[in-house]
């Protein structure tokens, strides 16, 4: 029996409809699988920023597996947005696109993320923005890497400019007292010497000096490349290492009359080797360049931001302020008394010592009215 006309567009009609929801079906099927397997982090927003279509990679990039997007408002799901970003979507539903590589994002949490985006408009039929789609990749491994890899070079760099400072300055030091010992050496053997047995003895004490000097370098130096080379790090009570540190130097101690005090100290989180030698430099430079009085010497603390904060003060001559910074470089220092020729190394030590463990060390001293060396320890 043959279809009526109206019977006919009615067949016309599911017909028509069918194709339709072929291709929809076809669509989304095409939207599934490339929000699947898309190698970026891509949604799709209307006008009202709310949630439309993601992909598989926007939902594991930022952490959203489990929860259901589609509806929800953007700015609800990241309260964090900045409103620099919040300007850009803005000025793109008006039909501009925009783009920014390694752009730091941070998370509600305290996380930085950097990613790199591209926000554009999608347009209706009518060509009207229908919304916004965003291709973003978060990229903060790759930024963090290069980060770290720009700053190996930089401490690289430091380190070679350290090194190339500290061979001209050994170079220096050990032409100085090899030249001094040579001349002792060589005026020993002069004919007018044989007669004069004093004179060979000044001689001789002269070319002692300069080995002790020169043996003092030497263990220095040693001293100075292990320091941040020692792993054992654990809890160390300060008030054992002073008390140990002040018995070391009993002899400096008793020969001068010095009075060496310290406050109740609190134990450190270090190598106990290490914070001898930083004590037993701090100390002992106290000791050996006293004034014309007996010296007195206080160690104290304090604590500030996270920190302990240390000084050892004693009542010597003081150090002019231009040398405040410089006496922490290698091989440089103060010869106030000729009968204490120093190396310049003990104080190099102590920074490298207190830097290594994230601390820091100045000095405030007013030539001739004492020393006050400060450093501070991370607190566990």
């Amino acid at each position: 029996m043959a279809s009526s006309p109206e019977q006919q567009k009615i067949q016309a009609l599911e017909a028509q409809v069918a194709t339709l929801k072929r291709h929809l079906q076809d669509q989304r099927r095409f939207l599934r699988q490339f929000s699947q397997h898309a190698p970026a982090a891509i949604a799709m927003f209307d006008r009202d920023m709310r949630y439309l279509m993601v992909s598989d990679r926007w939902l594991e990039s930022y952490r959203l597996a489990d929860q259901d997007l589609i509806g929800r408002h953007h700015y609800e799901v990241f309260p964090e947005i900045p409103e620099r970003w919040k300007a850009v979507h803005r000025r793109c539903l008006k039909g501009v696109i925009e783009s920014c590589e390694g752009d730091p994002f941070e998370r509600a949490d305290g996380r930085l993320d950097y990613v790199n985006w591209v926000v554009a408009p999608w347009y209706k039929e009518n060509e009207e923005v229908g919304g916004l789609i965003f291709y973003t990749e978060v990229v903060t491994e790759q930024v963090e890497a290069r980060q770290r890899t720009r700053q190996l070079h930089q401490e690289l760099k430091a380190s070679h400019q350290r090194l190339e400072e500290y061979a001209t300055a050994i170079t220096r030091a050990a032409e100085e007292l090899i030249t001094a010992g040579i001349e002792a050496a060589e005026s020993l053997s002069e004919p007018k010497l044989a007669a004069n047995p004093e004179a060979v003895g000044s001689q001789g004490m002269h070319l002692a000096a300069s080995l002790r000097r020169l043996r003092r370098l030497i263990d220095g130096l040693q001293a100075f490349t292990q320091v941040g080379n020692h792993t054992g790090y654990h809890t160390v009570d300060l008030n054992t290492v002073v008390t140990a540190v002040v018995g070391e130097l009993s002899p400096l101690v008793n020969n001068t009359g010095a009075q060496v005090a310290f406050d109740p100290l609190p134990a450190v989180t270090a190598n106990e080797f290490e914070m001898i030698a930083l004590f037993q430099n701090l100390i002992g430079n106290a000791l050996l360049y006293h004034g014309p009085g007996l010296p007195r010497i206080q160690v104290r603390v304090s604590q500030e931001a996270g920190y302990y904060v240390f000084s050892v003060e004693d009542n010597g001559p003081g150090i002019p302020a231009e040398l405040h910074q410089e006496i922490f470089h290698l091989f440089r220092r103060q010869d106030l008394d000729p009968a204490h020729q120093g190396i310049g190394i003990s104080l190099p030590v102590c920074k490298r010592i207190v830097e290594a463990m994230g601390g820091r060390i100045w000095i405030e001293a007013v030539e001739g009215q004492g020393t006050k060396v400060f450093f501070t320890l991370p607190q566990p």
